[in-house]
């Protein structure tokens, strides 16, 4: 229901990492419970990124519909066009966002990367899959890096840190806009806040 996260250090292809967390809080009434995570780099020991999660134990039986044939996995029906604006033509206030739609033939795409990501370990089953997560709301929220390093203030951005709270139960094959709005420009520090 709620994600942070700090990114305190650089992550290059091919880095191994060690993902850990730690309860933060004990289980509320509610139902949900809150970790500490942190992500190592195995080699250097330093940790790469920082933050806390959330979750929510509901077992309700996931939506599951079918998609139209030939809708596909893509997620943005209009990808937005790469950006790389200069901090000096950011400005608060501006304005950007994107429509995006996640079908069954995408959770099944995110089972196949999680799959070849596992090596020599069985792959994950997207039924199984869809039993432990929420997982049209994680890729929703995978979308948030989109809008920093694809539309503003994009390509020679770098992404700091994140919050992202209970966004509601995101249904498959349903359009949404994600929509963003610059509320902070300091070309002393040369941080964008969206």
């Amino acid at each position: 229901v709620a994600i942070s996260g700090h990114f305190a250090a650089p992550v290059y292809a091919g880095d191994r990492l060690i993902l850990s967390a730690e309860l933060a809080e004990t289980p509320a009434a509610t139902g949900s419970t809150t970790f500490n995570y942190a992500i190592r780099n195995e080699a250097s020991g330093a940790t790469v990124t920082r933050g806390v999660v959330t979750v929510a134990y509901e077992r309700a039986a996931p939506a599951k519909r079918s998609i139209a044939s030939g809708e596909g996995a893509a997620m943005l029906p209009d990808p937005p066009e790469m950006q790389n604006a200069r901090l000096e033509d950011v400005a608060k206030g501006q304005k950007d966002g994107f429509h995006f739609r996640i079908a069954d033939e995408t959770l099944r795409e995110l089972a196949g990367i999680l799959a070849d990501g596992a090596q020599d370990m069985p792959g994950p089953d997207v039924e199984v899959l869809r039993d432990q997560f929420c997982l049209p709301n994680l890729l929703s929220v995978l979308l948030v890096s989109t809008s920093v390093g694809i539309c503003l203030p994009g390509a020679s951005a770098t992404f700091l840190e994140f919050s992202i709270e209970d966004i509601g139960e995101v249904e498959l094959d349903t359009m949404y806009r994600l929509e963003a709005e610059v509320t902070h420009v300091s070309r002393s520090t040369r941080i964008v806040k969206k």
